[in-house]
């Protein structure tokens, strides 16, 4: 996720597509928060790991589904909005 939303961001600021820079942008601090969260619940998931419980966690699984549908979205409707102009 944040390498696309680098590579999205510098091809769409060559181009000078600022709005697609932009979402690109955003997809990068969004997958940065991620990797930041998971490396602050590491232990979290560690200590399950070892316990033998599930480690899946229906929370983050719809929130990771519910951003990346909207990402997905968002740069298909971006795509459209500047093939049209």
């Amino acid at each position: 996720m944040m390498v696309m939303g680098v590579l999205v961001t510098r091809f769409a600021s060559q181009e000078q597509v600022w709005l697609i820079a932009v979402a690109g942008l955003i997809q990068t601090i969004v997958a940065a928060a991620f990797l930041v969260w998971t490396g602050q619940h590491y232990e979290d998931l560690h200590g399950r790991l070892t316990d033998g419980t599930n480690i899946i966690s229906p929370t983050a699984t719809r929130i990771v589904g519910v951003i990346t549908v909207v990402f997905i979205g968002v740069a298909f409707g971006l795509a459209v909005v500047s093939s049209v102009s």
